[in-house]
């Protein structure tokens, strides 16, 4: 991997760093958006960082700072939804969540397989169920918490692009405008 992706400063390392992880999540998402209209990029997944976002699959460094530049001046014009992506993880998780929650209710009390076994068409109607939901929940879940489309005072320090399990990728340095001043 990239020296520069590798060698991220643990100096910059703090708790505040943790309050940025959802605006750099929304313009993860907004920056993938982008790809996906405007350079017709659709195999691009993302990861969110407190120090940037990491983006892997198939682009040009050039697609990638434009799409950037555009999602960050979309999100400042007020486009929130560009935040929100319906693939995101925070969907898969919340869902993953409440199948797990499910299963350990529906099997709670239970002594061996075969009482297990009893209750195992509650379970699969409860996930059912749960798979049908648990994506709206997830994008609720990512409006209210693990992104917030209000990026104000930040700016990418730097594009840095290497490769991930033979896959292109890109890792989008972000920092807050003050210190890029």
């Amino acid at each position: 991997m990239n020296e520069t992706i590798r060698n991220v400063e643990m100096s910059t390392l703090n708790f505040w760093n943790l309050f940025r992880t959802p605006k750099i999540h929304a313009l993860e998402h907004a920056t993938i958006s982008v790809l996906n209209e405007r350079f017709q990029r659709r195999k691009i997944a993302g990861l969110s960082t407190p120090f940037g976002f990491v983006l892997i699959g198939p682009a040009a460094i050039e697609e990638v700072r434009d799409a950037f530049d555009i999602a960050l001046s979309r999100l400042n014009a007020g486009e929130k939804d560009l935040a929100l992506s319906k693939n995101c993880g925070t969907n898969l998780a919340v869902t993953g969540a409440l199948c797990a929650l499910a299963a350990i209710i529906i099997f709670s009390g239970t002594k061996n397989a075969k009482d297990r076994f009893r209750r195992f068409d509650v379970l699969a109607l409860s996930a059912a169920l749960i798979s049908r939901i648990g994506p709206k929940l997830g994008f609720a879940a990512q409006r209210r918490v693990t992104t917030t489309a209000d990026v104000r005072g930040l700016a990418v320090d730097g594009i840095y692009q290497t490769t991930v399990l033979g896959q292109d990728a890109f890792f989008v340095r972000i920092i807050s405008e003050e210190a890029a001043g």
